[in-house]
């Protein structure tokens, strides 16, 4: 019981963090927004040696990477920039990031769910890992990881190269 509320609790102020990091700017980085999209890429390129040999798999990754771009492509449209002390900052389109963010939480309420049922079922422990292993496997978590590393490896190129023009339209000025 206290574990759920911990886990419960825990899940809430993720969420509250990014909804509320999402409404502002946030500083423009060039290593960090880098670090990002190399973290993303790596963590997305596990799944996909997966789906090479599944073709549900493939077709929902593929679903997964449209949708992150579409999402991607208004997030891009929205975007606002804004020059504060020398400093560059940006913000991100609040409905999007909530998409997102719902996304991955609906998929990890399902982990939870399911988890739990196997701890009260009659599972044994060689059962509860298989079902983990079949967890990381599962065409619907392929879609949700695409998505969400589609959507901001993509926003992030685009921040990146916008923030590189201002960057470069300073310079000229001076």
């Amino acid at each position: 019981m206290i574990t759920n509320i911990i886990i419960i609790c825990a899940a809430i102020f993720l969420v509250s963090f990014r909804i509320v990091r999402s409404k502002g700017f946030q500083r423009y980085n060039t290593r960090t927004l880098i670090l990002r999209m190399v973290f993303l890429s790596v963590i997305a390129i596990y799944p996909v040696f997966y789906a090479l040999s599944n073709h549900a798999a493939l077709f929902y990754n593929c679903i997964g990477v449209v949708a992150g771009l579409m999402l991607s492509y208004i997030a891009t449209n929205q975007a606002e920039f804004q020059k504060k002390d020398g400093e560059m900052y940006y913000k991100t389109h609040i409905t999007v990031e909530i998409v997102i963010v719902f996304l991955f939480l609906v998929r990890f309420a399902y982990r939870l769910i399911v988890f739990k049922e196997m701890l009260r079922g009659n599972y044994t422990q060689q059962d509860i890992q298989e079902n983990q292993s079949e967890f990381l496997r599962s065409p619907l978590t392929g879609f949700v990881l695409f998505v969400v590393a589609a959507y901001y490896i993509s926003y992030f190129a685009f921040i990146l190269n916008e923030g590189k023009k201002v960057l470069n339209e300073e310079k000229e000025e001076i």
